[in-house]
């Protein structure tokens, strides 16, 4: 059986120094939270609800969006820069909820594209109306 290590154990095995630094917003970091609600009056495709604004070079942690039957919709969650960053096509037919499920999105890091210190949700397919909650964890 072998013994394998991530990307930063790695770095902290082979010291810590030089090129072996852990990112900041991975280790040893304070976690912040950005919280925000929307009530959609019928919000139209391609309409798009900015649900968090972040200082640059934030690394984000998760995102949980809960929502009401919205309708016959999906929503992308991501920024200027990438629609679906966090989550691609989050069906809102039904009242529940959703975490980040993008690799691409997990550990991002904010201010790495124009655009994308402001985390959107983009309405896909058909109008909605009904009430959208979020919550950003992030870390810097």
């Amino acid at each position: 059986m072998a013994a394998l290590y991530g990307v930063n154990v790695t770095k902290i095995i082979a010291g810590g120094s030089g090129d072996n630094i852990v990112a900041g917003g991975q280790i040893k970091c304070t976690t912040k939270v950005f919280q925000d609600s929307y009530e959609a009056a019928a919000a139209q495709i391609a309409d798009t609800i900015e649900i968090a604004r972040l200082p640059a070079d934030q690394t984000i942690v998760d995102i949980k969006i809960y929502f009401d039957a919205l309708g016959a919709a999906t929503l992308d969650i991501g920024d200027s820069d990438t629609v679906n960053r966090y989550m691609d096509a989050v069906d809102v037919s039904a009242a529940g909820s959703n975490s980040l499920d993008e690799i691409g999105g997990q550990s991002y890091v904010t201010g790495t594209n124009d655009g994308d210190t402001s985390i959107i949700a983009t309405v896909i397919g058909a109008a909605i109306t009904g009430t959208i909650k979020t919550v950003v964890t992030y870390t810097n």
